[in-house]
């Protein structure tokens, strides 16, 4: 579905955020990708926990996230940042209910990357660590939420320090697109057969003009076509056995790359 056309407003500003101390299902298949941009961060860093971190999607509507991911991604300054034990606990904005919870203990729902030039350019730091945080829903279209962190997710340098609670008055708050995955199709699906097919929903909206898959591999996937403007989905042929992924990017009419959306799936 397609609205008036309108040009995406870019802002700069991302959050900022602080630590203090303490005392086997399939990986879900949706993930995301920031925007490309490097906020200015001029605030000293904490002396004490783990320090500062990052997280996207945030509340600015540049930084929204398409609609159908179910990933938040937690930036950390300093490198030696872990997953621990403790739940990460998505709440619905509006109603103050909580929408999802996952333990960060879980290897197949909370994993560490490699901080990479995505990050760098993402946060401004020159190093720092990426943990990324799947949930077994994925985020409505419009929807507001905020995070929950339990005391000691997040640990650093041995276990030394853990990172400190995070409850509603922390106000860590983010958005999420018109556009993107439908998010009724991108719910945690079963594992796909050779010679599949699947449609894979896709929203357009005031803002989204234009849907392309950017990256695949032909040998695993056939796709129908890799464009979408006016029509609803793509249509998939899965062609051989493993895990793979494909990459949507969404632009605007004037050309520009809005956000990109990462679909993973298992076929057997």
């Amino acid at each position: 579905m397609k609205r008036t056309i309108i040009l995406a407003a870019m802002l700069t500003g991302i959050a900022l955020c602080s630590c203090g101390q303490k005392e086997e299902t399939s990986v879900p298949p949706v993930g995301m990708m920031p925007i490309q941009q490097a906020p200015e961060i001029t605030e000293p860093a904490s002396e004490d926990g783990v320090g500062r971190f990052l997280y996207y999607p945030y509340k600015e509507k540049a930084l929204y996230a398409p609609c159908g991911t179910n990933e938040i991604c937690f930036y950390f300054e300093r490198e030696d940042i872990t997953p621990d034990e403790g739940y990460v606990t998505v709440y619905d904005a509006l109603t103050g209910e909580a929408y999802d919870a996952i333990d960060v203990s879980d290897e197949n729902r909370c994993k560490e990357n490699i901080f990479d030039d995505t990050a760098v350019q993402y946060t401004g730091w020159e190093k720092g660590s990426c943990i990324s945080v799947f949930f077994d829903r994925s985020f409505l279209p419009d929807g507001n939420y905020y995070l929950g962190l339990d005391e000691g997710c997040f640990v650093a340098s041995g276990g030394e320090m853990h990172s400190r609670e995070i409850s509603e008055a922390d106000q860590l708050f983010f958005g999420i697109a018109s556009y993107g995955l439908n998010s009724i199709d991108t719910m945690i699906l079963q594992n796909f057969v050779v010679g599949d097919k699947y449609n894979l929903g896709v929203i357009l909206d005031g803002e989204a003009d234009l849907a392309v898959i950017t990256d695949y591999d032909g040998r695993c996937l056939a796709l129908s076509e890799t464009r979408l403007s006016d029509t609803d989905y793509f249509t998939l042929e899965f062609l051989q056995s493993g895990e793979s992924s494909l990459t949507v990017t969404f632009y605007d009419a004037g050309g520009t790359a809005l956000n990109t959306v990462n679909f993973r799936f298992t076929v057997l």
